[in-house]
């Protein structure tokens, strides 16, 4: 069964109980009714159908890049499918399949890989072809809401067609086979993997009905971990079932399907790091099976999708272009992302090859390696962040070692720039960057603000920031102009001649302010934050020069604003929330000619980027026309990712859509800024710091259909929808109207816990069409 840590499953729909005979139950949470949530349903249905991905030829598998390929997944069992038109290959791995390569050759020193493959193809005795009209064409297609694959198998035009699924709470894959005729398959577990490296142990055979096949990792003295996995499968509807075991690495079965009849197969998985003997668990799974069993486990798969994936929010842009890419990258963060299991590296947690994947890391120079997360975050998916929190936390006794051994100092953790789990690297190298550790807590850091997970904080969160405010304690020196300065790093520059680097400088800001808040909700180290909001309130300043006229941010005091590789400043705004559209004008300024430089540098396009930040930044820091950033935007999908990430940094992307609908300024909150008035964007359930649920539409020139849902009871800030000379009236769902307080354009009312606010303008006031 799956890990989860010894930890429940946060839900924003759903809270998950463990009961005493160690089943889990499902406590429905009064976020929506079930009438709003059934019509949310039905609205999806009507168009993200539309934007599945279809293949009409053979996916790439064989890349060194995230697989342009069919996936699926529960964040544990991770499938890729590919083929050709004569057999349809599933490649299988539970995420935590990482190889201890311990150096060897030139490649990575840790390395994602498969560990076994399910093949389908014809069996010899077939007849040549059948009649013309019981042809199919090649086709493969990920159906997004049902988190299925619908292929279409030439297969000597028998009509072949398969439906799988990977089962979302358990792992558990199941391939539905039907045809137009009877037609004989063969079936195998098999390890024919790209480039397969024959020294990872395996071993295939059939037990009674049940074919099974091993694998483990590389397996030496000097690894200091071994993963295990165990597949079995069985096969149900089928006539005339055969079975035989090839060789060590092949297990096979011949069946016949019958014409217009469904035969599954039913594969289990079992095992990861340091699984001992995971065999005889997946054989008991599988054997277990029957019937009624596969149709429950269907109906609660995809309930599963339905209630705890696609229903914890939408933005619908009403572009095709930009919800396309939207939903298509939430399926694919709803495969891999899962509380309580293992991060996958740059490219996602999809493997054919044992070899092609070189970048098998958590790259930190930027942050490509989870920048996806704060999207998830901000489109209430929040519990997946746990994934990267539980990651950085695995690494604090590796990190403390290198901050002694590596940076000098006496205390703290110090990251290189490609980092894998349980305190491995990929390779080691820190470029002379010291922020690497910090800028990984900023996940951390967001998801106790969006959901005051008290329990995450005082255990995960805040011992890994402890550790990062040490290690800037014992590096930073108060200098004789009362500031700190940061010296002697920089991104991407190793050398000793950089000062001041805007990574290090925004991640020490958050840092320090927020260690200081958190310190007092647990009650923890007050005899630290004197020192602690001493930095906070005296780190230097942001480096700056003049470009084309106009006062910018600096990567550094050194590097020219051009140079700076990926124009890492813009970070600074987005997702350093270290100036925005509230802040002095002056800061803004500088902010505004940044995003501005950076795009005429080619910002807009650059890899590293489009995920982590200039649209974004530029959203947040005002002054563009959202008109001319969505058609940036646009212009950017088209060059490559619209139809998958190739790197995984590209699927944080779609945050641009959440920040149209909803920005946040500390706990103020402003719907819809500066939205094009001929333009329509809908949104449900947006999460907001505070803990809480934000609805709204746009529709008509205007904001309409605003609500929030309080998850915490705390006091709600919204910057007038309708501007500041429109007041508004907050009426609880079902009951009173509520008192606000306004502060220039700012209201705020009290919430209670558990309870849904509609927000509305005053009831004599006109609409603002009107008005203007």
């Amino acid at each position: 069964m799956m890990n989860t840590r010894n930890s429940p499953v946060l839900f924003a729909l759903i809270f998950l109980a463990v009961l005493t005979d160690g089943t889990i139950r499902a406590v429905p949470a009064k976020v929506a009714s079930d009438k709003e949530l059934n019509s949310d349903g039905d609205f999806l249905k009507g168009f993200v159908p539309t934007y599945n991905r279809i293949w009409i030829s053979t996916p790439l598998v064989e890349t060194t890049d995230t697989v342009n390929a069919p996936v699926m997944g529960n964040g544990s069992m991770a499938v890729c499918v590919s083929g050709s038109d004569d057999k349809q290959v599933y490649y299988m791995r539970t995420a935590d399949f990482w190889s201890d390569e311990g150096g060897v050759g030139p490649g990575p020193a840790v390395r994602e890989i498969p560990s076994g493959c399910l093949t389908i193809s014809l069996e010899g005795r077939n007849a040549p072809s059948a009649p013309a009209e019981k042809a199919v064409s090649y086709r493969q297609e990920e159906d997004m809401l049902n988190a299925e694959i619908k292929s279409d198998l030439p297969f000597s035009k028998y009509g072949l067609k398969a439906t799988s699924y990977v089962a979302a709470t358990e792992n558990t894959m199941v391939v539905e086979l039907s045809s137009l005729k009877p037609v004989w398959v063969n079936i195998e577990l098999n390890t024919d993997v790209y480039d397969r490296v024959a020294s990872h142990s395996t071993s295939a055979g059939v037990d009674g009905r049940i074919l099974y096949l091993t694998r483990e990792t590389r397996n030496t003295s000097d690894s200091r971990w071994v993963s295990r996995n165990a597949y079995a499968a069985r096969i149900f509807g089928a006539r005339h079932i055969t079975f035989t075991t090839v060789d060590a690495s092949h297990a096979r079965a011949t069946f016949e399907i019958p014409a217009d009849a469904t035969v599954k197969i039913v594969t289990c998985l079992e095992g990861g790091k340091n699984a001992i003997n995971p065999l005889p668990a997946t054989k008991h799974r599988v054997a277990v099976f029957n019937d009624s069993g596969i149709t429950a486990l269907k109906k609660s798969h995809r309930n599963w999708w339905k209630t705890n994936w696609w229903l914890k929010s939408y933005v619908r842009t009403y572009d095709d272009t930009m919800d396309k890419y939207y939903f298509r990258c939430l399926y694919q963060l709803g495969t891999m992302c899962r509380e309580g299991f293992v991060n996958s590296g740059l490219h996602g947690p999809w493997k054919a090859s044992d070899t092609l994947h070189n970048y098998s890391c958590y790259c930190m120079n930027d942050m490509g390696a989870c920048s996806y997360y704060l999207a998830l975050m901000s489109a209430n998916r929040a519990s997946t962040a746990k994934m990267w929190i539980q990651t950085v936390y695995d690494w604090i006794p590796e990190g403390q070692r290198r901050a002694v051994n590596d940076a000098h100092l006496a205390r703290g953790v110090f990251f290189p720039v490609h980092w894998g789990p349980w305190g491995s690297v990929c390779y080691t190298n820190y470029w002379g960057q010291k922020f690497c550790a910090s800028l990984a807590s900023v996940v951390g850091n967001w998801y106790y603000t969006d959901t005051e997970d008290v329990a995450c904080l005082r255990e995960r969160i805040y011992p890994f920031m402890r550790e990062c405010a040490n290690f800037y304690e014992d590096w930073l020196t108060k200098e004789a102009d009362g500031k700190y300065h940061v010296r002697g790093a920089s991104y991407e520059s190793p050398g000793d001649n950089f000062q001041n680097s805007c990574e290090d400088l925004f991640v020490a800001r958050i840092l320090f302010t927020d260690i200081v808040k958190y310190s007092r909700v647990l009650g923890v180290d007050s005899e630290r934050r004197g020192k602690w909001e001493d930095i906070r309130d005296n780190l230097s300043g942001f480096s700056t020069t003049t470009e084309h006229g106009m006062t910018v941010y600096k990567a550094d005091s050194s590097t020219p604003f051009e140079a700076s590789a990926n124009l890492i400043q813009t970070q600074i705004i987005y997702p350093g929330y270290t100036c925005n559209r509230r802040s002095a004008p002056e800061i803004r300024q500088i902010g505004y000619n940044t995003t501005l430089q950076a795009a005429k540098f080619g910002g807009w396009s650059q890899d590293n980027m489009r995920g982590q930040g200039l649209f974004v930044a530029a959203q947040r820091i005002g002054g563009f026309k959202v008109e001319d950033l969505i058609t940036h935007y646009k212009a950017m999908l088209a060059t490559r990712p619209i139809d998958f990430p190739g790197y995984i940094a590209d699927a944080g992307l779609w945050e641009f859509n959440n920040q149209l609908c909803l920005q946040c300024y500390d706990h103020d909150v402003v719907f819809f800024p500066d939205y094009p008035l001929d333009r329509r964007l809908s949104f449900k359930r947006l999460r907001a710091p505070g803990a809480f649920l934000c609805s709204g539409e746009f529709r008509d020139g205007a904001a309409a259909d605003l609500s929030v849902y309080s998850e915490k009871g705390n006091p709600f800030s919204v910057i007038g929808p309708w501007g500041e000379t429109v007041p508004i009236e907050v009426r609880e769902l079902g009951g009173n109207q509520m008192p606000t307080r306004k502060n220039g354009d700012t209201y705020t009312f009290d919430t209670v816990a558990g309870k849904t606010y509609r927000i509305t303008r005053r009831s004599n006031m006109p609409h603002p069409a009107q008005r203007d």
